[in-house]
């Protein structure tokens, strides 16, 4: 079955194209969002934190767990439990190599002087 015998070839558009006036900066809206994490506790209840819909709540208690274990991958790729990026690394030492240069060079300074 052809679907162009459906739809005859004067109605088709072959590029459409958007244009838009309104601007929307992402980062700001960031910013103006309030901050939520689903790890953090939540406020308690109002009998003494005893919440009967978090006990309930199969999603939640998935998704936090998803949460965890995809928080654990993402601090191994990166990783950043027990070493550090080596390219920030060597641009730290450089940087403590280049103020320590002009210091060396004034103490050298005093040095011959004395």
């Amino acid at each position: 079955m052809i679907l162009s015998s459906f739809f005859p070839a004067e109605h088709y558009l072959d590029e459409v194209v958007v244009i838009g006036k309104q601007v929307v900066d992402g980062r700001e809206l960031l910013k103006k969002m309030p901050k939520r994490d689903i790890l953090e506790k939540r406020p308690s209840g109002g009998l003494g934190g005893f919440d009967l819909g978090l006990i309930l709540d199969k999603r939640y208690r998935r998704d936090r767990r998803h949460v965890e274990k995809l928080r654990e991958v993402f601090k191994k790729m990166d990783g950043l439990e027990d070493k550090e990026d080596p390219i920030l690394k060597a641009y730290r030492q450089t940087q403590l190599e280049l103020k320590a240069d002009p210091i060396q060079k004034k103490n050298d300074i005093k040095d011959q002087k004395k």
